[in-house]
């Protein structure tokens, strides 16, 4: 094991110990330790939001909360509130307190405090599958990464907009994104790659960052045959995270970092 690699498992370390002990401190040591368990066995999300609530979104389950000084899971919403189905993938929290929960096939639910309201795609999203939700701390945009391109909701004029292949994607389903503290909406594809949107163009530039794709005579590589190198380590895109001027993309192939003008990978296992 070389002194590279060495270095990385003992700073991934500090980072997991670091974000165990932020996520006890949020919710409280004593409350963290003694969460009852979630009625939903296949757990697709979790937020808690600036009241203290803890909300779990599942694959078939359905959709449930925990209000932390009760103590008690309850499932949200009644058949009157969502459209049909039990599938939940994506869940954030607006500027506005509302909570936002992406569906399998009937695009977003957002609960005001009081009621559900539903975008869907006949009304607004290009795509009725939600793979991911980000909230803009810049500005409060909520993006919403679709399997037919993103949407875009502006709170400040109350308004939608879409960003499609016809709009310059290179590919319509968008597996994930998120918002860095500029205001740039950072994008992962399923199989394009990432893309960088300026919010000072309102999102229509995009820059685009990928992987030379990787193969043997025999087709059978895909991914580096280097544990480190440059650029993304495929361009197939499963989450990503923006953290001061750093971004870094999980792919199918390992992780990809950018920071600044630098980009390099580090590969998963053989």
């Amino acid at each position: 094991m070389n002194m590279r690699f060495r270095a990385f498992l003992k700073l991934l370390g500090l980072m997991v110990s670091t974000l165990l002990a932020l996520c006890s401190f949020s919710l409280g040591v004593e409350n963290f330790s003694n969460l009852p368990p979630c009625p939903g066995s296949r757990i697709t999300d979790a937020l808690v939001d600036s009241s203290g609530i803890l909300w779990a979104s599942t694959q078939g389950e359905g959709l449930f909360y925990l209000e932390l000084d009760k103590n008690v899971w309850k499932k949200a919403g009644t058949a009157a509130d969502f459209p049909d189905t039990e599938n939940f993938y994506a869940l954030a929290e607006d500027a506005q307190g509302r909570i936002w929960v992406g569906t399998d096939r009937w695009g977003v639910c957002i609960w005001n405090g009081k009621q559900w309201k539903t975008y869907t795609r006949k009304t607004t999203l290009p795509g009725g599958r939600v793979f991911d939700i980000s909230v803009s701390s810049a500005t409060g945009d909520v993006a919403v990464a679709t399997s037919g391109g993103i949407a875009i909701y502006s709170p400040l004029t109350d308004s939608w907009k879409d960003v499609t292949r016809a709009d310059g994607l290179p590919e319509d389903q968008v597996s994930a994104l998120a918002f860095d503290r500029s205001g740039d909406l950072w994008v992962g594809f399923l199989t394009a790659g990432m893309a960088r949107m300026t919010l000072k163009d309102e999102y229509k530039t995009c820059e685009f960052f990928q992987s030379k794709w990787h193969s043997d005579d025999a087709r059978e590589l895909s991914q580096p045959p280097v544990l480190f190198g440059a650029r993304l380590p495929s361009n197939l895109c499963n989450t990503i995270a923006a953290n001061g001027n750093s971004v870094l993309v999980g792919t199918t192939s390992g992780l990809g970092i950018k920071r600044g003008d630098k980009e390099i990978f580090i590969r998963g296992m053989d």
